[in-house]
């Protein structure tokens, strides 16, 4: 990931995300006393909404929690829980690398817990995953779509913890055995392709007899053909994985549903978590 440079923005505002474990603090409080070291410990409280929290300079707002990101995949992945807070950032604000906004002055929007939300719409990913592949002319595993079902069953409280177990242990199995092939075809094709490509920058160079026009454009469209294959491959794979993952230990972490919007193509999605989030807590926003 691009680091972004720090910097200092003077009297203003910006609006990001926190994921917070249940006990609604923005930061954790045994590690006060070794932070400041000797120094008195501002009070590591639970937030609510309507708080506003002031630090009197950056290693006390440090302290107190008084940061949050922009990105919906970077505020999941280093969240600690499912409770989302929306954070109004104010007073002096320095950006620092991985995309972490600081302030010294934070207001709480509100608060809520999104674990059903989150659950539902990394649920909702899989499926759309499953549609995809479809889509292409390849249909997923019936196992597949099983756990799916399953996994939303549990959610709404209508399948048992040893169903839900039952279809991951399935989907596991699934994978183990298709594994083998998935890796096999990617690799036979990713090995495909660097060959051709190694022929095109010899031509490239001027080495060897220069092919006519005709091969040119076949070797173009051989190489085409091998990274479709590496797709279709890598694609089984990512599909089962994805089940897999939403499927198992029940609840979804915040750091996988994280890893999920991060996924190339999944820049979306983030937006429409957003969305999801703000109409279903703060719905006047």
């Amino acid at each position: 990931m691009a680091e972004v440079k720090e910097s200092i923005v003077e009297t203003d505002t910006v609006l990001v995300w926190r994921f917070l474990a249940a006990d609604h603090r923005l930061s954790r409080a045994f590690e006060a006393d070794q932070r400041l070291g000797g120094r008195p410990t501002p009070p590591i409280s639970p937030i609510n909404a309507g708080d506003v929290l002031h630090g009197r300079d950056w290693r006390e707002s440090s302290l107190l929690g008084l940061h949050g990101w922009q990105k919906m995949s970077d505020a999941l992945h280093y969240g600690r829980g499912m409770v989302v807070a929306r954070l109004r950032l104010s007073g002096e604000i320095r950006y620092q690398r991985r995309y972490r906004i600081e302030a010294t002055e934070a207001s709480v929007l509100w608060l809520a817990d999104a674990s059903h939300l989150l659950n539902d719409f990394a649920v909702l990913l899989a499926e759309r995953e499953l549609h995809r592949e479809r889509t292409a002319g390849r249909e997923p595993n019936p196992r597949l779509w099983s756990a799916i079902a399953v996994r939303r069953a549990w959610l709404d409280g209508i399948a048992t913890d040893d169903e839900l177990h039952g279809a991951m242990q399935a989907t596991m199995e699934m994978i183990k055995e298709g594994e083998l092939q998935w890796r096999s075809s990617y690799f036979e094709a990713a090995a495909e392709w660097a060959r051709l490509a190694q022929i095109r920058q010899y031509m490239k160079r001027g080495e060897g007899p220069q092919p006519s026009d005709e091969k040119q454009a076949q070797l173009g469209a051989d190489m085409s053909a091998a990274e479709a294959r590496m797709t279709e491959a890598g694609a089984g794979g990512r599909a089962a994985w994805l089940v897999y993952t939403v499927s198992n230990n029940g609840i979804v972490s915040p750091r996988a549903m994280g890893s999920l919007l991060r996924e190339e193509g999944r820049d979306p999605f983030g937006y429409e978590l957003k969305d999801r989030l703000v109409q279903a807590f703060a719905p006047e926003a």
